[in-house]
């Protein structure tokens, strides 16, 4: 009797009334959080823990949200991205706590959350946010209902027509006076609305043409992708407007729980604790470690101080609202809405070696990636200056070295180039991939000037790799991405122009070689038919606009690489630079790495039907190319932080 009174539940949707369905809702809502506490509390690995949520737990929602909206909507939406209801308010709360965990903080940053959830496409992390999606989740199942009425469901080779009855109903969705459709037909308009019409299509014809001229999916990716852009735009035109913190917090002051081989052992080695409540530098020296490290590491949550209690003096961890400034996203974002290396922590396979990282890698890697603090406590580095909250000095010390990450680079982009030369047409062996080749220059053989090259028909390939500096500040957020593109040409200008000097072979005397100008070298290699591209890749893990070619190709229509970006000056080596820029930016193979090894692959996988790499995601090269560059250099910065 109940059932008939209230409402029923049929293969998990709600039937009846609104009371009965929010009563549903409510309890999917607190079983998520409860799945969600289970998962982090007994995985010992925070990126498979967070893994599982992102690609399980989270993928319940899509199904959920769309009897939200056909129980808890009006007949029209004002915006199709920020559905409210308390479903979608209990789950977006519930990612932002999955968020702080891996953080180790008590408060997120607004950009944090955005960050996460923008889409993978745009370099976002991906997380499924009901709110924004809710209005797709209602509508997309409705078009496929659509679809299938009229045009019959596809069995093998025959097509399968539904009822009269349906087909009643439903090949009148156009003009219905049904409440659901009258919802149907508000909310398709409100996500179609900014969407481009082809010529010979009205704004009368809107629907009609959505709903049977594309598919479900195209719909879908146009309208995350329309959503994308304007919040990027957004974002990168007023940064104040999501790092705002409107209270006072402090940052989690207890070490990560996943380090369970060694749970004492500080993230961040030789710390230093500072006795100064305002934290200003008027030359207190260091005080040493906290005399009571048990406590400090095995409490994971930390009972921050008031702000009343920051009067006394005592040692203090950062207050997150004093830090946390527009400036520090302004200069970040820019790199980190054009790497794709964040996209890929939360979808490759930890069945890979080189896709799993250790607890303490994934949190920096995350905090990194979403511009979330790294550091509790106010600490000198080795040389003598502040550290700061979001480890951008490790990138910038003159006394830590970065040849090691470097290396690691320089070890990465070998082992690319070897898994993609022969696909691509760049060689005919992998073999023909070297590392650091000797007597590459002609008149000088005992300098080095190729961190790795490739011995083609055509002449031999280099590249060099160069690790840049944190962009600097821009005056105004919309300069921001052009200088962010500087800090990058910059460097390849002074690799092109033989600036920086290249390495010598060691021969145990002393060479006259290590006096040769590079630009000397550089005119040596013009001369040989050596092509020289340099490999910039900044703090955020976004590399230049050279290698983005080199990988790639065309970006935005070009049809060649575009030189006047570069700004070579008047200095000493500027022709043999814009020589070696031209000579090696035309060159075919030195374009397109990515794409031409897809279109190869892509028609010897039509006879072999194999997999490029080793999961079920390195389908092709280019997704093996997003999977192995993303999880190696996330690795090898995290490492040059830790």
């Amino acid at each position: 009797m109940g059932e008939v009174t209230t409402g029923i539940k049929i293969v998990g949707a709600p039937i009846g009334s609104n009371d009965f369905a929010n009563q549903r809702f409510k309890k999917v809502a607190e079983k998520m959080q409860h799945d969600t506490e289970t998962v982090f509390s007994s995985m010992p690995d925070p990126k498979i823990a967070s893994q599982i949520y992102s690609n399980c737990l989270i993928q319940r929602m899509p199904f959920h949200m769309c009897f939200d909206v056909m129980h808890n909507t009006e007949k029209t939406a004002a915006n199709p991205h920020t559905w409210k209801s308390p479903m979608a308010e209990t789950i977006d709360s519930t990612t932002n706590q999955m968020l702080k965990t891996i953080a180790q903080t008590d408060t997120l940053p607004a950009h944090a959350f955005e960050l996460a959830t923008l889409p993978q496409s745009h370099n976002g992390l991906g997380i499924f946010m009901p709110s924004r999606s809710a209005l797709l989740a209602f509508v997309l199942p409705f078009i496929r209902a659509i679809k299938y009425v009229t045009t019959g469901v596809k069995l093998r080779h025959k097509s399968v027509s539904l009822s009269p009855f349906l087909q009643c109903i439903y090949s009148d969705w156009e003009f219905s006076q049904l409440p659901l459709f009258a919802k149907f037909r508000s909310h398709l308009y409100s996500l179609t609305k900014n969407l481009p019409l082809p010529m010979g299509y009205g704004e009368q014809d809107r629907l009609r043409f959505y709903v049977n001229e594309r598919s479900p999916e195209t719909i879908q990716k146009l309208s995350k992708a329309n959503y994308a852009k304007e919040k990027i735009a957004d974002m990168l035109a007023n940064p104040a407007k999501y790092t705002v913190i409107e209270e006072i917090t402090w940052l989690n002051d207890a070490y990560t729980r996943y380090n369970l081989d060694n749970p004492s052992f500080p993230l961040f080695v030789g710390a230093v604790e500072i006795n100064d409540p305002d934290f200003q530098n008027v030359g207190e020296e260091e005080v040493g470690e906290d005399e009571d490290d048990e406590d400090l590491y095995t409490n994971f949550f930390y009972t921050p101080p008031t702000y009343e209690d920051k009067t006394q003096p005592d040692v203090w961890p950062i207050c997150l609202a004093e830090h946390v400034a527009p400036e520090h996203l302004q200069k970040a974002l820019p790199s980190f809405l054009q790497t794709k290396a964040g996209a890929t922590l939360l979808t490759e396979p930890c069945t890979v070696q080189h896709h799993r990282l250790p607890p303490a890698h994934f949190r920096v890697a995350i905090c990194r990636r979403l511009r979330i603090p790294l550091h509790r406590k106010r600490q000198r580095c080795r040389c003598n200056k502040w550290v700061d909250i979001y480890g951008d000095h490790y990138f910038e010390c003159s006394r830590l070295s970065k040849m090691w990450l470097h290396n690691k680079c320089w070890d990465i982009n070998v082992e690319w180039l070897e898994k993609l030369a022969v696909p691509a047409g760049l060689a005919q062996s992998s073999s023909a991939v070297q590392k650091e080749p000797p007597a590459v220059s002609a008149r000088f053989p005992g300098v080095r000037p190729l961190d790795l090259s490739v011995q083609t028909i055509t002449g031999i390939k280099g590249i060099d790799v160069t690790i840049t500096s944190t962009p600097n500040l821009a005056t105004s957020p919309t300069d921001q991405p052009w200088v962010s593109h500087l800090n990058h040409t910059k460097k390849e200008v002074m690799k092109w122009r033989g600036t920086s000097r290249p390495n010598v072979m060691q021969l145990g005397t002393e060479s006259v070689e290590i006096m040769i100008k590079g630009h000397v070298v550089v005119e040596d290699l013009i001369a040989n038919n050596v092509k020289l591209l340099p490999v910039t890749i900044n703090p955020f893990i976004a590399e230049g606009p050279a290698m983005t070619w080199f990988r790639y190709g065309r970006m935005q229509r070009q049809q060649n690489f575009n030189t006047l970006l570069h700004d070579f000056g008047q200095a000493q080596g500027t022709q043999a630079g814009i020589e070696m820029c031209r000579l090696t930016m035309r060159d075919n193979d030195m374009q397109a790495i990515v794409p031409k090894a897809d279109n190869f692959w892509k028609q010897k996988r039509s006879d072999t039907l194999g997999l490029f790499g080793a999961t079920h995601v390195d389908t092709t090269p280019a997704t093996w190319s997003a999977q192995f560059l993303g999880s190696k250099y996330t690795w090898a910065f995290s490492q040059h932080v830790l």
